[in-house]
């Protein structure tokens, strides 16, 4: 696929997951994974959208950004969707071949960021990124305060 066809589908399954989480109500499990409720995989997925749009937008070389922290329920709709059209925005502008930390190789860090977070999304909600066939990790578990993924 193209940037743009992953950009595309990054847009698109990304506005879609919230209200989706929602309708289905924030205690409900994740079918493919019944350790997350629908509340869980929309923080995490706000979380992993500002952490990675923020490495996009200031085309940082290093890990050394936190993530951020979700906020109550009756805003997490609002919080989910700005961090999601900011990974977007970031995404859009930088183009494909732009410089950022990514753990993975690829060709560049925009071109990492676009098709891992297309790809992560496209599994919503049955399948969340760190549901393995071993089992499932809570999100804090897979990302504790303070944590860092390994350099790839």
């Amino acid at each position: 696929m193209k940037f743009s066809a992953y950009l595309d589908t990054l847009d698109r399954e990304g506005t879609l997951l919230a209200p989706a989480a929602a309708r289905s109500g924030w205690h409900a499990k994740v079918p493919s994974c019944p350790e997350w409720t629908s509340r869980e995989l929309v923080q995490h997925i706000g979380q992993v959208h500002r952490w990675a749009g923020d490495h996009v937008m200031r085309q940082r070389t290093e890990d050394d950004i936190d993530l951020a922290e979700p906020p109550a329920d009756d805003a997490l709709l609002a919080w989910y969707a700005d961090g999601h059209a900011r990974l977007v925005n970031a995404l859009r502008e930088a183009g494909p071949g732009a410089p950022a930390w990514h753990f993975l190789p690829a060709p560049s860090g925009s071109d990492f960021w676009v098709r891992r977070q297309a790809h992560d999304l496209r599994r919503r909600p049955q399948a969340p990124k760190t549901c393995q066939p071993s089992g499932c990790l809570r999100p804090a578990e897979r990302f504790p305060a303070g944590a860092r993924l390994p350099p790839a």
